[in-house]
C-alpha cells in the first residue's frame, strides 16, 4: 500500500467536522457525548457543607481576621500585625471547612503567606497539588464554586496577595525535579489555573467559561456544545450574538468572546517575537525555535509543526534548568504556544487532510505536542518516532501499517493515563464532596492537542481496518477506535463488572470488565480490560492460556459498556483483530450448537520440558526461548525485557518448574 493515496471517507457525518469522524469520537469523552455535555445536572448534588458554601454569603469563611508572621491571629484593624513581624489579612475558615480540611479535603485555599516549604516536602504533596488545581476547575466552571458568593466578601481574599502566593509556590515547585519531570503535567496544569501573574489564552480556559455561562444560563449550552465539540475563531461573534436569558452575565460573555480572539488570532507574530527576545539571553535555542513561529502568514500546516516543536523544546528547557522565575515565563510562553497549536490545528481540521501521508504528518506533530504539555513522557515519545519512521517509508505491507496504526492508537490511552498518575487520586478524593469533580481529567485532556490527536487517528484506524476488511461492533454501533483484541475466542454471558470482586464472586458463564492489575480470577467466559491491555499482565496470560476471548477497551467506551451491565451478551474477536461485542439473542445459538463451532485446544510441549533445574534463577538468566521450558511465560518475558532495557525492569527472581517438581515428589505433610 502506498501512504500518499487517499483514505476512504465515512459518509453521513456533518461536514463541519473535516476529518471524516463522528463527534463521540471526536471530542474523547471519557463517558457518552451527551452524558458528558449535561454531566453537572446529571453528577448529582455536593455534600451539603458544600453547597451550603455556594450560597452562603461568607463561602467558606466565618469572619476576617489579620494572620502574623508569629502566629498570632487578630480582628482587622489598621496595622495589627505591626508588632507581630507583619502579616496579611483575609478569611478565617468557618467550622465546615475546617472539618472537611481535617478529612482531607484540601478546599478553601488560601495563598497568602501559604508556607510553600511546609507543603512541598509533605508526604501528601502530591495529592494536596492535585485537590488545589482541582478547586481551581470547579471555581471556573461553577460560577465560583464555594465562593459563589464569597466574592463580594470584602477583605476575604486580596488578590495581589494570592497571586503573589501562588507564584511563590509554582517557583519554589520549579526547583524540585519532580515537578519539572515526572509531574510536569501537574505542575504546567496548575500553572494554568492558578493566577500569579498574566494570563494567556487557552483552550481549556475557553471551555471552562463557557460551561460557567452555560450553568447560569441554559440558553446557552447549544452554543457552548459546540465549543467544546466544534471549536472555531467564529465562536467569538456568536458569543458576542448570544441574546441569552434572564440570568444573562453580558461581562462573562463579553471576556468569553476576547478569550476566543486571542485563542484564535490569526497574527501572533507581535506576541512570539516579544517572547523570543525575552528568553534569547538563556535560551538561545529556544528563541531561535520562537523567532520560526513568528514568521507572518504561515500556512495552518506549517504553524502546526512548528508550534508542536516549540512545545517539546520548552518542556526540555524547563526540564534542564535550574528553578528561578524565568520558569515560569517558559510555562506561561509554553500556554501562549499551546493555544498557538490548538487554532492552527483547528483551521487544517476546517481545511481537510487528503492523504494517508499528511495524516501520519500531523499526528507526529501533535504527539510531540503531547510530550510539549506533558501528556508523554519522553521514552513514549522516542518509541512513537520509531512508529512515525516505519511508516514513513514509500510502501509498506498491509499488516505493518495496521500494527503501527493500532499502536498509535494506544496514545490517547497514554495520555488518559498520566492524567490519572497526576490527578487521580485527589479527583477521587474531591468527587466525594463535589461530584463535579469527576469532569475535570476529561476537560484536561479535550483542552489539550488530544483533541486533534484523537480525530487523526480516528480516522487513519478507520482506514487500516477498511483496508482489512476488519470492522469492529459494539452494541448495536461500528466503531473504529476504543477496542482492542488481545486474545482470539468467542463466549456468550451476562455482561458484569468484575472489578474489586474476589475470586468465588465470579461466575464462569460471566463475561467481565476488569481492571490490568486483577491479581486473581477464575475462568469465566470472557474478559474486557479496561486499559491498553498488557501482553504480560495476569489477566491476558489467563485469557491466552485458557482460551478465553480478552479485549481492551479504552477510557472512552467504558459509560457504554457500564450502560450494559447485567445484560447477556456475545462477545467474538477473530484471529485478525476484528472485535464484535453485541447483544446475545437467539440469532447467535447456530454458533454454539454446532459441531465444528471454535474450540480451542492446548498442547503444551512436553518434550521441551526442563525440570532438571532446582535453583532460583535471576531474571537477567531468562530469555523469552526459556518460556515453557524452565518457567512460565511471564517470568520468560520479563527476562527477555531486561535483556533489552535493564535500567527499566527491576531486578527479581524465578522459581522454575524443576523447584516445584522437587516439591511434589518430597515427602506428603503429616496428616494428609
Amino acid at each position: 500500500m502506498h501512504l500518499d493515496h487517499r483514505p476512504p471517507r465515512r459518509r453521513g457525518f456533518h461536514p463541519a467536522y473535516a476529518l471524516g469522524v463522528p463527534v463521540a469520537l471526536l471530542v474523547l469523552l471519557l463517558a457518552t457525548p451527551q452524558a458528558s455535555l449535561h454531566a453537572a445536572a446529571a453528577l448529582g448534588p455536593a455534600d451539603p457543607r458544600i453547597e451550603a458554601m455556594k450560597t452562603g454569603p461568607r463561602g467558606p469563611f466565618q469572619r476576617i481576621r489579620w494572620f502574623c508572621n508569629d502566629g498570632t491571629v487578630l480582628p482587622p484593624a489598621p496595622g495589627a500585625c505591626d508588632p507581630h513581624g507583619g502579616g496579611r489579612q483575609h478569611g478565617q475558615w468557618s467550622a465546615d471547612t475546617m472539618a472537611l480540611r481535617d478529612e482531607g479535603f484540601v478546599i478553601a485555599n488560601v495563598y497568602a503567606g501559604l508556607d510553600v516549604e511546609a507543603l512541598l516536602s509533605s508526604n501528601g504533596a502530591h495529592d494536596a497539588l492535585g485537590q488545589m488545581a482541582i478547586e481551581r476547575f470547579l471555581m471556573r466552571i461553577d460560577d465560583g464554586w464555594i465562593l459563589r458568593r464569597a466574592r463580594r466578601y470584602r477583605g476575604a481574599l486580596q488578590e495581589e496577595d494570592e497571586r503573589a502566593g501562588a507564584r511563590s509556590l509554582l517557583t519554589a515547585m520549579a526547583e524540585r525535579p519532580a515537578w519539572t519531570g515526572p509531574r510536569y503535567l501537574a505542575w504546567r496544569t496548575l500553572a494554568g489555573l492558578l493566577p500569579h501573574g498574566k494570563e494567556t489564552a487557552s483552550a481549556a480556559a475557553v471551555r471552562q467559561q463557557a460551561s460557567a455561562i452555560a450553568a447560569g444560563d441554559p440558553s446557552f449550552t447549544a452554543l457552548r456544545n459546540k465549543i467544546h465539540v466544534a471549536p472555531g475563531a467564529e465562536d467569538a461573534a456568536a458569543v458576542r450574538a448570544h441574546g441569552g436569558g434572564a440570568n444573562v452575565d453580558t461581562d462573562a460573555l463579553t471576556a468569553l468572546a476576547e478569550a476566543i480572539d486571542a485563542l484564535y488570532d490569526t497574527d501572533p507574530a507581535t506576541r512570539i517575537t516579544a517572547l523570543a527576545d525575552t528568553l534569547a539571553p538563556a535560551y538561545p535555542a529556544l528563541a531561535a525555535e520562537l523567532d520560526r513561529l513568528s514568521t507572518a502568514g504561515q500556512p495552518a500546516a506549517a504553524r502546526v509543526k512548528a508550534t508542536a516543536s516549540a512545545l517539546a523544546a520548552l518542556r526540555r528547557a524547563l526540564s534542564a534548568g535550574q528553578g528561578t522565575e524565568q520558569h515560569l515565563e517558559l510555562l506561561a510562553a509554553s500556554r501562549t504556544i499551546e493555544g498557538l497549536h490548538f487554532s492552527a490545528a483547528a483551521e487544517m481540521d476546517a481545511a481537510g487532510i487528503e492523504t494517508r501521508r499528511g495524516l501520519l504528518e500531523r499526528l507526529a506533530d501533535h504527539a510531540r505536542a503531547l510530550f510539549g504539555v506533558g501528556l508523554l513522557s519522553a521514552r513514549q515519545l522516542d518509541a512513537l518516532d520509531a512508529t512515525f519512521r516505519t511508516l514513513a517509508r514509500e510502501s509498506l505491507p498491509l499488516t505493518t501499517y495496521r500494527r503501527e496504526i493500532d499502536y498509535l492508537a494506544r496514545i490517547p490511552d497514554w495520555g488518559e493515563a498520566h492524567a490519572r498518575f497526576n490527578f487521580g487520586m485527589a479527583q477521587k478524593a474531591l468527587a466525594r464532596i463535589e461530584p463535579r469533580a469527576v469532569l475535570f481529567t476529561q476537560d484536561l485532556l479535550r483542552g489539550s492537542p488530544l483533541f486533534f490527536y484523537a480525530a487523526v487517528i480516528d480516522r487513519l484506524a478507520r482506514d487500516a481496518d477498511a483496508l482489512a476488511g476488519v470492522e469492529h461492533r459494539m452494541l448495536g454501533a461500528t466503531i473504529a477506535t476504543g477496542l482492542r483484541a488481545l486474545n482470539p475466542g468467542l463466549a456468550r454471558g451476562v455482561l458484569r463488572d468484575g472489578r474489586g470482586l474476589a475470586a468465588e464472586d465470579f461466575a464462569r458463564d460471566g463475561i467481565y470488565l476488569l481492571a490490568e492489575t486483577t491479581a486473581e480470577l477464575p475462568p469465566v467466559a470472557g474478559i474486557i480490560t479496561a486499559g491498553a491491555g498488557n501482553p504480560l499482565s495476569h489477566v491476558q496470560l489467563l485469557a491466552r492460556n485458557l482460551g478465553i476471548p480478552n479485549v481492551a477497551v479504552s477510557g472512552e467506551r467504558l459509560a457504554t459498556l457500564q450502560g450494559a451491565l447485567g445484560e447477556r451478551v456475545l462477545l467474538a474477536v477473530s484471529e485478525g483483530g476484528a472485535v464484535h461485542l453485541e447483544a446475545d439473542d437467539a440469532r447467535f445459538d447456530d454458533l454454539f450448537e454446532r459441531d465444528d463451532k471454535p474450540r480451542m485446544l492446548i498442547e503444551p510441549d512436553l518434550a521441551k520440558l526442563d525440570l532438571s533445574r532446582r535453583e532460583i534463577v535471576p531474571l537477567d538468566a531468562l530469555r523469552a526461548g526459556d518460556s515453557g521450558r524452565t518457567v512460565g511465560p511471564k517470568a520468560a518475558k520479563l527476562g527477555e525485557l531486561k535483556a533489552h532495557f535493564p535500567e527499566a525492569v527491576a531486578a527479581g527472581v524465578a522459581i522454575p518448574f524443576g523447584v516445584f517438581r522437587d516439591l511434589l515428589e518430597g515427602p506428603a505433610p503429616s496428616g494428609s
